[in-house]
C-alpha cells in the first residue's frame, strides 16, 4: 500500500529502478507518460509541457499565468495518482508535494558523474561532448525546476528517506533495498491514515484548483483546510457575493459535504495585476 517517489539524476538509472520496484510490489508506475496524460485530462495542453515539464522555467515563463495553471493541476495529479496507494511515483517533485505525510518513501537515485557519463554515451551514441551537454542541460533544468515549482534545493539529501548510489549498487539489488524499507515502514505506520491524509490534501488542492482556475473567482490568499468531508475556505475576496460563489461552487465537488466559509470581505482591497 505504501507510496513511493523516486527521484534520480539523469544517468542515475533511477527511471529503471523505479520500474524494478513497480513490478516486483505489483504497484502501479507513474511515469512521465502517466503524468502527462493526468495533465491532458485537466487540461494542460502540450506547449505547456514543453515549458514546464521537469524544466527550470525562463524569466517570462516563470512570470506567465500558464505557470500558476501547470503548477496547481501537476500537484493535482500527482496527489490523485497516489491517494489510492500502490504507486510508484517518477520525478516531478512528488516527494515534496507529499511531504509531511508519514509513509510516503521517498527515495533519490544518483551516481558518479563518470559512470553516468559512460551510460548516456552507451544509450543515446553521443559522443562525449554530447554526454556531458545532455548530463549538464538536465541536471541544470531539474535543479531549477524544484527550486523553482517546489521552493526545495533538488539535490539536498535531508529531503530523502534513502539515497541509493548506483555506482555501489546494481538495480536489482536497489530495488530489494527499497522494497525492505517499505516492508518496515508498512509495518510501523498506519498506511490508511496516511492514505487519508493524501486524500485531505488532494481535496484541499481539488478546490482551490475548481475555484481559481475553473471557475476563476477572485480570492486572495486562499487557504483551504479539510476535515473529513469538511472544507473550510479561508482568504480575501472583493464582496459578499463572491464569497457566496466560491461557497456554492465548492459544494458541488463530489466529496464536500458542509463548507465553512471564513472568506472576509475587502470591497476596497486593491487586487495586484500579478
Amino acid at each position: 500500500m505504501a507510496v513511493i517517489t523516486v527521484s534520480r539524476q539523469f544517468g542515475g538509472n533511477g527511471d529503471e529502478i523505479a520500474r524494478a520496484v513497480a513490478a516486483r510490489r505489483e504497484h502501479h508506475l507513474i511515469d512521465k507518460h502517466t503524468i502527462e496524460q493526468e495533465l491532458h485530462r485537466h487540461g494542460i495542453n502540450d506547449s505547456e509541457l514543453v515549458r514546464y515539464d521537469e524544466k527550470r522555467p525562463t524569466i517570462w515563463a516563470g512570470l506567465s499565468v500558464d505557470r500558476e495553471h501547470y503548477e496547481h493541476f501537476l500537484r493535482l495529479a500527482i496527489l490523485d495518482v497516489a491517494r489510492t496507494g500502490n504507486a510508484v511515483i517518477l520525478g516531478r517533485g512528488a516527494h515534496s508535494i507529499l511531504s509531511g505525510i508519514p509513509g510516503i518513501v521517498t527515495v533519490r537515485v544518483i551516481a558518479p558523474y563518470e559512470l553516468r557519463h559512460n551510460r548516456v554515451v552507451a544509450h543515446f551514441g553521443a559522443d562525449d561532448s554530447q554526454a556531458d551537454r545532455m548530463i549538464h542541460h538536465n541536471d541544470r533544468d531539474r535543479e531549477g525546476f524544484h527550486r523553482h515549482f517546489h521552493g526545495i534545493d533538488w539535490n539536498s539529501p535531508e529531503q530523502y528517506m534513502l539515497t541509493i548510489n548506483t555506482g555501489f549498487m546494481d538495480i536489482p539489488t536497489a530495488a530489494d533495498t527499497i522494497c525492505t524499507v517499505c516492508d518496515h515502514i508498512e509495518a510501523e505506520i498506519d498506511v490508511e491514515q496516511s492514505l487519508v491524509l493524501i486524500s485531505q490534501r488532494w481535496l484541499a488542492t481539488k478546490v482551490a484548483t475548481e475555484l481559481q482556475f475553473s471557475e476563476k473567482l477572485v480570492v486572495r490568499y486562499l487557504d483551504v483546510e479539510v476535515e473529513g468531508s469538511t472544507v473550510t475556505l479561508n482568504g480575501v475576496v472583493p464582496s459578499a457575493p463572491m464569497a457566496d460563489r466560491c461557497r456554492e461552487a465548492v459544494e458541488q465537488i463530489p466529496g464536500v459535504e458542509e463548507v465553512v466559509c471564513n472568506l472576509q470581505e475587502m470591497p476596497q482591497y486593491s487586487y495586484p495585476l500579478i
